[in-house]
């Protein structure tokens, strides 16, 4: 049994976040600016130290599926700025776009679908065939 696990069985947080990147710190303080009473953030490394260490300051919306999931993420993805202004810090966040080359009609069919969702929930897309 690793140490200090007794306190995770007797604690019942109202809320427990699962990783400590960018969505899950995020996640942490927005819940508990609202009033959460108790929000517990769990992390296997450092915090930001995995994926979001890694992405280069963006986040590639094409990636996000089903439908559900890429609304949540683009409405989160819209939020990091005005949070980097509101903690008055640099997130070193960039949304410098994304291009995707395809290999065959099977990949354009799947992305043409994507690019649909995305403009669905706001986000700018579209496919360009060179």
């Amino acid at each position: 049994m690793a140490a200090g696990s007794e306190q995770v069985r007797d604690h019942n947080p109202d809320f427990l976040i699962i990783g400590g990147g960018i969505a899950g710190t995020a996640l942490a303080y927005y819940l508990s600016k609202q009033g959460a009473s108790s929000v517990e953030l769990v992390e296997a490394g450092g915090l930001g130290g995995g994926t979001t260490s890694a992405c280069s300051g963006r986040a590639q919306l094409i990636e996000a599926r089903p439908l559900d999931y890429l609304s949540l993420v683009f409405k989160g993805y819209k939020m990091i700025a005005a949070l980097a202004e509101e903690l008055d810090c640099q997130l070193e966040w960039e949304e410098p776009g994304h291009l995707t080359l395809l290999k065959d009609q099977e990949e354009w069919d799947d992305f043409e679908q994507q690019v649909a969702c995305m403009n669905a929930v706001g986000a700018s897309a579209e496919m360009l065939d060179l």
